[in-house]
């Protein structure tokens, strides 16, 4: 039986476009998020942090929520 490994990223910040206004969509604004990763096997924390940075810089969403 494998144990579980809890990879805990808190209060991670970082810039992207986010808004449904116009002027919300021309700069990027600061978002925070907090995650919580279970796993069997090895989690590299770097890895999680890059995907989250580019899933949230392709996507563009236009509200927190839909992010979710």
């Amino acid at each position: 039986m494998k144990s579980e490994m809890t990879t805990i990223i808190k209060d991670y910040k970082f810039e992207t476009i986010i808004g449904m206004l116009d002027f919300e969509r021309v700069a990027k604004q600061e978002v925070q998020m907090n995650l919580e990763i279970c796993s069997t096997s090895f989690i590299d924390y770097v890895l999680i942090i890059d995907f989250v940075k580019n899933f949230y810089n392709e996507r563009q969403f236009q509200s927190v929520e839909e992010s979710l």
